[in-house]
């Protein structure tokens, strides 16, 4: 995503033809996701979907991966098997079945010739009716593994999970964080949720958010605008000449092109907002 529109770069070039507008843009877009790499980050409004280790201390404060938060959706503990898939069916060799975040596939080959089912999870959005799909496939059986959680929607497996065997194993089993906390307390400016209850194990926690800027800081606008002009003036220079003379004339070129060529406000604004993010969770006092 473009984090500037083109008349934001247009500004800064004196005598800018409207014929150069679809090469600028194009600029301006791969400088915005330069900008977002060196500053490890998306700085625009989007979703996400994350799992943390927990240590089993009795607080856990989480640092979210993106911030600011904008609102939290799920926060979930106990990563758990679910539901229960196998394969019966003696002539196949092969049967295993996997998740992604949008559907289930079954996979199989019988003498040598592959088959396959694909289970959108909008079609099916309980476990218990996800359950019934894949056993209405020849050869295939499942079920929630208890009442509960027949009930719980589909949407909640955690994707991906896969390719498991079924075939030879006996049964595979798919996972879902299946506790959901009453309560926690949030730091939305720096992304940290403070969790009550304690929790351990590898991905035990999900946490589902939105985070970012509903509009760009404009330091990054003015940054991103230079950089681009920076790009779009440069086209013509061979990139390795660094000096030239004729006669009189002498010229020499900035043998390094990088960051440290903005102007101090924006080299300092991408400073700023560099994510020097590292822990995943950190023990809370």
């Amino acid at each position: 995503m473009a984090l500037i529109p083109l008349q934001r770069a247009v500004e800064l070039l004196p005598n800018f033809s409207d014929a150069d507008s679809a090469t600028l843009s194009s600029i301006i877009n791969a400088c915005s996701d330069l900008i977002e790499k060196f500053c490890n980050r998306k700085f625009a409004v989007a979703s996400y979907d994350e799992v943390y280790d927990g240590n089993g201390s009795r607080e856990m404060n989480i640092l979210l991966n993106n911030f600011p938060v904008v609102s939290v959706s799920r926060v979930a503990l106990f990563l758990q098997n679910v539901l229960m898939v196998q394969n019966t069916d003696s002539s196949q060799s092969i049967a295993t079945v996997r998740l992604d975040a949008t559907s289930l596939y079954l996979a199989w080959e019988t003498n040598g010739v592959a088959g396959a089912a694909t289970l959108p999870l909008a079609s099916y959005p309980t476990l218990a009716s996800l359950a019934t799909a894949i056993s209405a496939v020849s050869g295939w059986t499942a079920a929630p593994l208890g009442d509960i959680f027949g009930a719980y929607p589909s949407s909640f497996l955690r994707a991906p999970q896969g390719a498991f065997d079924v075939r030879w194993t006996g049964s595979c089993y798919l996972k879902l964080h299946t506790y959901h906390l009453p309560s926690f307390e949030q730091n939305p400016a720096i992304g940290e949720l403070v969790l009550p209850t304690p929790f351990s194990g590898y991905q035990s926690v999900r946490v589902v958010y939105s985070a970012g800027f509903p509009e760009i800081p404009e330091p990054v606008q003015q940054a991103c605008a230079e950089l681009a002009v920076m790009v779009y003036q440069g086209r013509g220079q061979n990139p390795n000449l660094v000096s030239e003379n004729l006669g009189g004339y002498s010229y020499t070129r900035q043998t390094e092109m990088s960051f440290k060529n903005l102007s101090a406000a924006s080299a300092a604004a991408l400073a700023q907002f560099k994510n020097h993010r590292v822990p995943r969770w950190r023990v809370g006092a």
